[in-house]
């Protein structure tokens, strides 16, 4: 499906409607779901920033591996606005899982499901402050470095980071899949991790 609103092209393909229905038709908790719909928040808050803090993005696409948010070309964006954007869905992830969990505290009969919606929220937003090519803390960084350094040592520093943090995250999942019933989650993680390294897929250093 695919619409366009004033110059942004949405696009949800047919993987984003399967995971949904997926979700319905297995995930008793509902668990999934609720990711979704945090995750779902988490993007329109980078949109709300994009709009309010440079032009509309050119296209917007929901799909099995989750949003993505293609920027306009012709886009002139401070490094400083460019840092916003990008730490200002995990902040509002983090606040909202404060805010649950400060719910969970003082409505006891409904700590459970507050409790899920803190963990939820939580996750997604320290999960993507991470510090690699991709995530949002890795394009806050690497914009904040543009800020001391040229583009070839914002570059070099990115690349270093990166790998540390993949190595990183390699040795805690290969400790967790022999530790904890084969949990595969951080090395997927990890080798999309690599791949992104080695392919060098993070968002290029012309800012906007």
């Amino acid at each position: 499906m695919q619409f366009k609103v004033n110059n942004t092209a949405y696009k949800i393909s047919f993987s984003f409607f399967a995971v949904i229905l997926l979700a319905l038709s297995t995930d008793k908790e509902k668990t999934i779901l609720l990711i979704l719909l945090f995750a779902g928040l988490h993007e329109a808050v980078h949109l709300i920033f994009i709009y309010c803090l440079s032009v509309p993005p050119k296209k917007v696409s929901l799909s099995l591996l989750g949003a993505n948010i293609t920027r306009a070309t012709n886009a002139s964006t401070s490094l400083n606005s460019e840092i916003l954007i990008n730490i200002s869905a995990p902040v509002f992830n983090i606040s909202t899982g404060a805010f649950f969990q400060l719910l969970s505290v003082k409505l006891s009969e409904y700590s459970a499901l507050f409790s899920e919606f803190a963990l939820i929220n939580f996750v997604l937003g320290l999960f993507n402050l991470i510090p690699f090519y991709t995530f949002d803390g890795g394009n806050a960084l690497k914009y904040f470095l543009l800020k001391l350094c040229n583009e070839k040592a914002t570059e070099q520093i990115m690349t270093a980071i990166s790998l540390s943090v993949t190595v990183f995250f390699s040795f805690a999942s290969i400790y967790i899949f022999l530790n904890y019933q084969h949990n595969f989650s951080l090395l997927i993680m990890c080798a999309y991790m690599f791949i992104a390294i080695i392919f060098k897929k993070q968002n290029s250093l012309d800012y906007y």
